[in-house]
């Protein structure tokens, strides 16, 4: 019971901080491609965002759950720098090795089309993958260790460098190579900051290392949560990224932007999740409904603003797409709920049971059909999060 109320007293004490600073990760990333709307075509930005969907599927895979299992160790009095040092250098490592993998079979007459060198893809995955793996471990783990306001400024930092640069660098960046590079490299600059900031911090409260087989239990309890995550991911990354070869660069490029809107909308879901709603036995489902339904319909009306913000090619392309998938974040925002209830309990199969239905519902339609409406796509999704709900309820 000990260990459950830390665990408890983490999710009331740190949602707000791990909240915040993922929305304003989601609105800079948002701003970032509203501007490259208005000063490149559709093609572009939906090939630049192909590739931030690869290297972000990539950090999904090389994860390892290392989040988990470092929180776990700091709700049991073991948290220790070794440990973090261990999921940061594993973190880089796997995403060395699957950037080169997936860099080297990335079709040619893709390459060539984008105009991007395959050297250069496989810097940018790189870049994209290492880059996500190690600041998503800097903001959780500083929040969970005392550290809040390192994740603050990290993601505050990338959003000013983002627009910054966006706007400043208007007239270099028509390429994909460019836009994409300038997309991951305030994520970069504020990780290499942000590291050093956060052994500083901890200097005191976190020893170097804390007794025999404190990693190696770090590590086993970051795979046993790795698959339900990794799934779960997968899912949420790859749907869009299949669009985006399916339906072709420009499409993609709708989708992508409505994705970041449901991103967006989606962390004021993960708020409601888990700021203590249906700790008891005997959750309110009813209102877990009812308040991710007024989080979709926000987020319904806010990618039809967003659409006509893009441009008018945009509001043509997706605005049926948009209210789907806003209603799509009903029962998606509850399997949220269901997944993270199940793995704070240690059920991590029956909650990577749930995240393969929303994988097979969503990505074998997909491949068979291979729509290129995007409306059809948003209902295949709708379908998705309905099975996943139902299969974790």
């Amino acid at each position: 019971m000990a260990l459950q109320h830390k665990l408890l007293h983490f999710i009331r004490g740190g949602a707000s901080a791990l909240t915040l600073a993922g929305l304003l990760g989601a609105a800079s990333a948002f701003l970032y491609w509203l501007i490259v709307a208005h000063t490149s075509t559709s093609v572009v930005l939906g090939r630049s965002a192909t590739i931030v969907l690869a290297g972000s599927l990539v950090n999904a895979v090389t994860s390892f759950g290392l989040t988990v299992g470092l929180l776990r160790q700091n709700a049991l009095e073991q948290a220790n720098r070794r440990s973090v040092a261990l999921a940061v250098i594993l973190s880089v490592l796997g995403s060395a090795a699957i950037s080169i993998a997936v860099g080297l079979a990335w079709p040619t007459h893709w390459l060539h089309e984008a105009n991007v060198s395959r050297t250069w893809m496989l810097v940018l995955l790189l870049e994209i993958s290492a880059g996500l793996a190690v600041s998503t471990l800097i903001d959780t783990v500083a929040v969970g260790y005392g550290a809040p306001k390192i994740a603050l400024w990290r993601n505050g930092a990338v959003l000013l460098l983002r627009l910054a640069l966006a706007l400043g660098a208007a007239s270099l960046m028509h390429g994909t190579t460019a836009i994409t590079q300038v997309f991951i490299a305030p994520i970069v600059f504020t990780v290499l900051l942000a590291l050093p900031w956060f052994l500083a911090a901890t200097r005191t409260t976190v020893p170097w290392r804390h007794g025999p087989g404190a990693e190696r239990e770090m590590i086993a309890t970051s795979l046993r949560s790795w698959p339900a995550s990794l799934v779960f991911n997968a899912v949420t990354l790859g749907v869009p990224l299949t669009v985006s070869f399916i339906a072709g660069p420009s499409a993609g490029a709708v989708f992508y932007l409505l994705w970041n809107v449901g991103t967006l909308a989606n962390s004021f879901v993960a708020a409601l999740t888990s700021l203590g709603l249906g700790e008891q036995r005997r959750y309110r489902r009813k209102e877990i409904y009812r308040r991710t339904a007024v989080v979709g319909l926000a987020a319904a009306l806010g990618g039809e603003v967003a659409l006509f913000a893009f441009g008018s090619s945009y509001l043509r392309a997706g605005w049926i797409a948009s209210l789907v998938l806003g209603v799509a974040l009903v029962p998606y925002g509850y399997l949220q709920f269901r997944v993270m209830r199940l793995r704070r309990a240690g059920r991590h199969n029956r909650a990577t049971v749930g995240t393969m239905a929303m994988l097979a519902v969503a990505e074998i339609p997909l491949a068979l059909w291979r729509p290129q409406d995007l409306w059809v796509v948003a209902t295949i999704w709708l379908g998705a999060a309905i099975a996943g709900s139902l299969a974790t309820s």
